[in-house]
């Protein structure tokens, strides 16, 4: 499939649209806590880390994280995600140490039943992306 100048000249000068705005939501110093399941019938167990994330030309997040997970000592993870306006979804991808699989994100914003909240600037969301396409999401 080839691409025309215009389209090539059209993506090279994308200005950021409300989808791309509430991605800056995103950027920021974070810490988390979380419980996760490493095993079928096994018991949750806590994972704590941190995550800093930032702006790339206000159309991308980039988020850098490091944490504990249980059994596993230290695992660092980088996300990116973005909104492209032709298929009008979020999409992303998402890598970690601790695996090999590349988790790639194509979704779209949904309520969340009671959202997260940012405790340093006290504001909350009450959507989130989802649509991860790798088998271990379905």
């Amino acid at each position: 499939m080839e691409t025309s100048k215009t389209q090539q000249e059209s993506t090279m000068k994308t200005e950021p649209q409300n989808e791309h705005h509430w991605l800056q939501k995103l950027v920021g110093e974070w810490t988390y806590e979380t419980e996760v399941t490493m095993e079928p019938d096994r018991p949750l167990e806590k994972a704590t880390g941190t995550e800093s994330v930032r702006s790339l030309g206000g159309l991308w997040i980039l988020a850098e994280g490091q944490g504990e997970i249980p059994g596993g000592g230290t695992a660092t993870t980088m996300m990116t995600l973005g909104y492209d306006p032709q298929k009008q979804r979020y999409v992303g991808a998402w890598i970690g140490s601790m695996m090999t699989c590349l988790w790639v994100y194509d979704g779209e914003l949904r309520p969340l039943k009671e959202g997260w909240r940012n405790t340093k600037t006290r504001s909350s969301s009450k959507a989130m992306i989802i649509g991860c396409l790798h088998p271990m999401c379905w």
